[in-house]
């Protein structure tokens, strides 16, 4: 498994965190709220500069769920039903049915914004690693899949349900058996056919991972469902080549791994897969559903192996700060807004033409950033976003595995298309509160979980909301919250 890969790199550590899933109602923030700070992107390697000019009246905060889990992302209805994963009682090791496809886990569900949860049992053997929870904006279906270890069948799992959680249906027909994959680093995303439906499900139910090993895999493919997610096929291996930094043709950097991030469905069943391609982010279109694919480069530069051997990145935080979470996202009128990492924090890169081409804004998170990881963005109306991610304003040591106060962060713009954009970013705690301390070993990754998600949606037209961990020194992770408030129009 991944983690025991790690380990063996020596980048993981027992580390400690936690609580008990509770569904009595917590104060309205943890920490008070802060005010947000207003940037503009200078461009190219230039920080972002502060423009006092432009702030707004938007806050961000923090709220405990009280349960522990691991390796958060959250998904919201159209009801406003919010589920965060995973939640979990077990570290990475201890997880009792991994290898027999009965292991137990959970999804969070708040339908009060947050104020109370409740518990959501998943069947179908869904592991805490890799727990990736997703709804059909156009359906309100809710899908969950994970990698796997069972070793009674092939695949991984997938489940879906239609009504909150209360019934689920787990796929028949599962992913990741021919080519044979225990699913690592799962992507599942939906968006409409390049014609009509041929089947009763109105949308196309895609899924990627790495083929066959785990994370620095030899291949990356994806498969689709006709059905809802029923039955998934295999539609095509994406056509990246590791060792060689290249996808589709395109040459990104040196020396270092291609990690897929999560796909989006655009108007004509146009499929964006975003990349980065040892350290160079990219992306790669497809027209006819998956089967095909070709590669465009922002022409922009992420982090790769160039940086770590230049000592401008440590090892373990360079195997931590690729294309990790949910970070390509399309607004209502087609637009895409790429987020990836840099030395330096969050960079976007913006197209208006489906991912043909590119424009780089530069830095979008603030000057005091120095490093962030596993960023995640959200885009509705027309050039609205918001993002979730972890900064750090510490160099850390040497190897990139302690020395870093982590506080978790959220950064909304009301355009990121303008001329002139503007990003109003805070994090969720005070520095004297981060969500992961210097003086605790690893980066982002322990031995009992792993630190690689985000999750961040809008909720209601003033309201953002993101998934974090916090540690607390319980056994696990919490769990968190993270709470943007918009200003009135």
């Amino acid at each position: 498994m991944r983690g025991r890969l790690l380990c063996s790199l020596g980048v993981l550590w027992a580390l400690a965190s936690g609580g008990v899933a509770t569904a009595a109602p917590a104060p309205a923030c943890t920490f008070p709220a802060r005010a947000t700070v207003a940037v503009r992107p200078a461009g190219g390697d230039a920080p972002a500069r502060v423009d006092r000019g432009a702030r707004v009246d938007a806050t961000v905060c923090e709220r405990a769920t009280g349960a522990q889990g691991m390796e958060p992302m959250l998904a919201v209805n159209g009801r406003g039903t919010m589920f965060m994963g995973m939640a979990t009682d077990h570290g990475l090791y201890e997880q009792p049915g991994e290898l027999t496809g009965t292991a137990e886990n959970a999804l969070l569900r708040s339908r009060d914004d947050g104020r109370t949860w409740r518990r959501i049992p998943l069947p179908g053997g869904i592991n805490a690693s890799e727990g990736f929870p997703y709804i059909d904006s156009r359906t309100d279906r809710l899908f969950v899949t994970s990698l796997s270890a069972d070793v009674t069948r092939c695949g991984q799992p997938v489940i879906y349900s239609d009504d909150e959680g209360k019934h689920w249906t787990e796929a028949a027909g599962r992913p990741g058996c021919s080519p044979a994959t225990v699913g690592d680093w799962p992507k599942i995303f939906a968006g409409p056919h390049r014609g009509q439906a041929p089947g009763g499900y109105p949308n196309a139910v895609y899924l990627c991972n790495f083929i066959p090993n785990v994370l620095v895999a030899a291949s990356i493919g994806c498969w689709r469902s006709d059905d809802g997610g029923d039955h998934f096929e295999f539609a095509s291996f994406l056509p990246t080549v590791n060792g060689a930094c290249t996808a589709g043709g395109e040459q990104g950097g040196t020396g270092a791994t291609i990690v897929h991030g999560s796909g989006r469905v655009l108007a004509g069943g146009v499929v964006v897969v975003p990349l980065t391609v040892c350290g160079e982010p990219m992306v790669l279109r497809s027209r006819d559903e998956g089967r095909t694919w070709t590669a465009v480069s922002t022409n922009d530069d992420s982090l790769g192996l160039d940086e770590i051997v230049a000592g401008e990145e440590g090892l373990v935080l360079g195997i931590t700060d690729h294309v990790w979470s949910e970070n390509l996202a399309v607004d209502e009128r087609g637009n895409l807004f790429f987020a990836y990492l840099a030395d330096g924090g969050v960079r976007l890169a913006t197209s208006r033409d489906g991912g043909r081409s590119w424009r780089l804004l530069g830095f979008v998170s603030t000057p005091g950033v120095r490093r962030a990881i596993v960023v995640s963005v959200v885009a509705r109306g027309r050039g609205e976003i918001a993002m979730t991610y972890y900064g750090t304003p510490d160099r850390g040591d040497a190897l990139g595995a302690s020395g870093f106060n982590w506080r978790a962060w959220m950064t909304y713009s009301q355009d990121a298309l303008a001329r002139r954009p503007v990003f109003h970013s805070a994090p969720t705690s005070p520095a004297s509160a981060p969500t992961m301390g210097a003086e605790m070993p690893g980066c982002c990754t322990t031995a009992q979980t792993f630190l690689e998600y985000t999750g961040v949606q809008f909720t209601g037209p003033r309201r953002v909301r993101g998934a974090f961990t916090r540690w607390t020194g319980e056994h696990l992770p919490e769990l968190v919250l993270g709470k943007l408030r918009l200003p009135k129009p």
